[in-house]
């Protein structure tokens, strides 16, 4: 394939050479071009070559037509033409015998789709596409193919399947591409979208061929008892695909509706799971299905049923990790996320070298060369291996939460890791500074930040997850319903510099966190004196020139960390103006303006922190008087803590819209609501921590320096430190509503709304009239019930862990409030 690839990309070349003189007609180009590949492909029959040769001069007589339709516009009609008859063929030679010739032909089939979609719209067109059409569903029609004959056998069920799986992944294409914003593309849209649904397999059918391949478990393509999938898999994940698209491309009354269809597909895919345990495919479509549930606990459980080893982490881990951080699996993560760092740690200390070694040594240098390339362009710079320390550094205080603990207490927050503002900030700063040069170890990501915003390049970073795998591909943007939209974002996985610029914001949180303990560290407490009683004839000349250096020394040391705090916050500033101009992965406008409001709480609060310390290294004689009632000197400090009171309020409005946003009552009744679970969780690590950290460091020197933060207003004193304090406990205490609600029996009858919602699917389930192997007709009631008893567990589950955080959180600013 890559010499047939290397001899069409010269030819190519040569054509566009020769043309620029007029020596040579593309036109016969082509044409010698396929006749040295029938002369190829009829010497490998004589000589009965092997199947993957012959295949592969096949493919490339696709190539070959999908190149000459990508470049000749005036022919494109006549092109396209020859273009579908090669795919036809190849379909028709290989479909039977070879399952990846589903993945052989979908760029090709994408690009006949991009092409009919960009044409005007015509009859002649139309005509074709229908033809197309036409020959595919006759091959999924054969005699020897339908269904009603009930003759099946591997091969058929393999060339059934694939068939399926094109009319799937055009009915994708076509509806991911739907909104072109040209008339004649929408039209182009709507004819081929009708013309699939016509064409396209029947669920029922589909069903029907699924039910009927489980007895070919015993074929000689399938050994017993072995970790293969069942040849009927590819099948039913084809199946859940189409009425996902269905249930997502639909407009719902209803929250609850667009759930119960999904879980209808759930449902579905557990029982076919039951069937065949060892289906990598089945298992990875159910991870997709249950993120949009915000099931997280059950994502994982088939996370980790794949057996994910090695690099596998690296290029698979984000099926569960946003899913996970959604549901406060924070232990989970951080097994994942250290096993990344582990990874990077041993390639480059210790596999690449040996490797790159033993190529040398017995002469392979071309493989010596791929390793050291693999190591530099691939592992050095990966986006997995920052978005790991990213996502450590986060939920460091939080670790204590990957058990659950019958007894929560205010020590929960950081008894374990992170920075959270108390005495024991000053170790572990020290400790994370230390660690901060090796570039395996999470704070190394204090330094990643280093790099100016203007120097920051997307193509910088190596993304080396492997999205091939989600066959299932979800844009909310082209979604009608927003119920749908809503929920399709939960299962939508950020791009590439979206999880840059998430990372880099979390390393500059932490690295303003950090400057911000060691500032604490650096200040003495005001009028510190000696205990001891001394002559003050006899050492006078000696303590008055010893107390002059000690402060001499400790006004610049103050003064150092100032100006590293300082610059910190300055570089986390212009940062954050790039974030907010180029993120795109916040999940909604709730989401969006709570997330911003704290963040600028948070810098309110670290400001007025540097601005008292900066006051008190130029004068430490006069902190006391600057906060005085009397003599409110200080009063930019003040307006930075005012400030950040006023922006965590804001966060709390934000944070009271969530019920009256997402809240259904019909969904509520049986379900936690994904998106009210996912949004609060995410806040959690991703905020909530550092405006603790912030408040507490806040307290912490105000005891220090002898101060108090409060404003004199109408002979009154207000404290601008216990408002923004409070702000934080309202603000958490709303949030913690916002995810306590009755669990109820997910079949209670009392619902009119749910209880319809819930029969019309079983309903659904039963029309399929699927019988099992063993000729039992299947109970779809009892499968879509334990589907759902399923996710609610699920859902219960990570709602018990965010609640200990919030009652933990609660507790902690109280004890500082009192």
């Amino acid at each position: 394939w890559s010499c047939c690839m290397a001899f069409l990309t010269n030819m190519i070349h040569i054509r566009d050479a020769a043309s620029t003189n007029g020596e040579l007609d593309e036109g016969a180009l082509w044409s010698d071009f396929e006749a040295i590949v029938a002369k190829e492909l009829s010497n490998d029959e004589n000589n009965n070559s092997s199947l993957a040769t012959t295949r592969g001069l096949k493919l490339f007589q696709v190539e070959i037509a999908a190149a000459k339709l990508r470049r000749s516009a005036s022919h494109a009609a006549d092109f396209s033409g020859i273009f579908q008859n090669h795919i036809i063929s190849y379909i028709k030679a290989f479909a039977h015998s070879a399952s990846c010739v589903y993945h052989d032909l979908k760029p090709y089939v994408l690009q006949w789709i991009m092409d009919f979609l960009a044409k005007d719209s015509s009859e002649q067109i139309q005509e074709s596409a229908t033809e197309f059409l036409t020959n595919l569903c006759a091959l999924r029609q054969a005699e020897h193919l339908c269904p009603m004959v009930g003759q099946y056998s591997s091969q058929t069920i393999r060339q059934y399947t694939i068939i399926c799986q094109i009319f799937c992944y055009m009915k994708q294409s076509v509806l991911l591409s739907k909104d072109f914003g040209s008339s004649n593309k929408c039209r182009n849209c709507s004819f081929l979208l009708e013309l699939l649904e016509k064409k396209g397999p029947k669920k029922e059918e589909m069903f029907e061929v699924w039910n009927r391949s489980l007895p070919l478990s015993t074929d000689v393509d399938i050994v017993v008892d072995s970790k293969e999938g069942l040849i009927g898999d590819e099948l039913i994940v084809c199946i859940a695909r189409s009425l996902v698209l269905q249930a997502l491309h639909s407009s719902f009354s209803s929250r609850y509706d667009c759930i119960s269809m999904v879980l209808t597909v759930v449902a579905i895919l557990e029982h076919a799971l039951i069937q065949s345990p060892s289906s990598a495919s089945i298992s990875l479509t159910l991870i997709q299905l249950h993120n949009l549930l915000a099931s997280s606990r059950r994502s994982y459980q088939l996370f980790t049923s794949l057996n994910v080893k090695q690099v596998q982490n690296e290029s698979l881990s984000y099926l569960i990790l946003q899913s996970c951080s959604q549901g406060a699996m924070f232990g989970e993560i951080l097994g994942r996320c250290g096993a990344i760092l582990q990874l990077h740690r041993s390639t480059s200390t210790n596999d690449v070298p040996q490797f790159a070694i033993e190529a040398l040594q017995n002469s392979n240098y071309t493989a010596a060369i791929d390793m050291i390339q693999f190591q530099t362009q691939k592992m050095n710079c990966s986006v997995q291996l920052l978005h790991a320390k990213a996502m450590i550094m986060d939920l460091a205080p939080l670790i204590a939460f990957s058990i659950l603990s019958t007894e929560t207490t205010a020590k929960l927050i950081g008894n374990v890791h992170g920075l959270v503002g108390d005495a024991t900030d000053e170790e572990r700063a020290l400790q994370m500074l230390a660690h901060s040069s090796d570039r395996y170890a999470a704070p190394s990501i204090v330094k990643e930040i280093l790099v100016a915003v203007k120097e920051f390049e997307d193509n910088a970073y190596s993304d080396n997850r492997d999205l091939t795998v989600c066959e299932l591909v979800i844009s909310p943007e082209a979604m009608t319903c927003e119920y749908c939209s809503d929920i399709a974002r939960l299962a939508v996985f950020p791009s590439k510099k979206e999880l840059i610029l998430s990372s880099l914001s979390v390393g500059h949180i932490h690295a303003i966190m950090v400057y911000t303990t060691m500032l604490i560290s650096a200040v003495k407490p005001v009028n510190q004196t000696s205990n001891k009683k001394k002559s003050a004839v006899q050492h006078n000349k000696k303590r008055e020139s010893n107390t002059s250096t000690a402060n001499e020394s400790f006004t610049a040391a103050l003064q150092q960390q100032c100006e590293r705090l300082r610059q910190a916050l300055k570089d986390a500033k212009d940062f954050f103006r790039f974030f907010d101009s180029h993120n795109t992965c916040l999940m909604n406008t709730v989401e969006t303006t709570m997330s911003i409001a704290l963040r600028c709480a948070f810098l309110h609060l670290t400001d007025s922190l540097l601005l008292t310390c900066e006051m008190y290294a130029n004068d430490p004689s006069s902190i006391s008087a600057a906060f005085s009632p009397s003599q409110p000197l200080a009063s930019a400090v003040l307006d930075s803590v005012r400030l950040a009171a006023e922006q965590i309020d804001s966060a709390s409005v934000s944070a009271s819209l969530l019920r009256g946003q997402f809240a259904v009552e019909d969904c509520e009744v049986v379900l936690v609501d994904p998106t009210v679970l996912t949004l609060v969780s995410a806040i959690t690590s991703q905020r909530l921590v550092s405006i603790l950290a912030a408040l507490r460091s806040l307290k912490r020197l105000s005891r220090l320096l002898g101060i108090s933060f409060h404003r004199s207003a109408r002979g009154d004193e207000e404290s601008v430190y216990s408002n923004a304090t409070q702000s934080f406990v309202n603000l958490i205490r709303i949030m913690q509503k916002s995810i306590e609600s009755e669990e109820a029996d997910p079949f209670v009858e009392n619902n009119s709304s749910m209880s319809s919602s819930r029969n019309s699917s079983v309903d659904f389930l039963q029309s399929l009239n699927v019988s099992s192997a063993s000729g039992v007709e299947i109970s779809w009631n009892e499968v879509y019930f334990n589907a759902t008893s399923l996710v609610s567990k699920c859902q219960t589950s990570s709602r018990t862990v965010l609640t200990s955080i919030w009652e933990a959180m609660i507790l902690t600013i109280a004890d500082e409030c009192s």
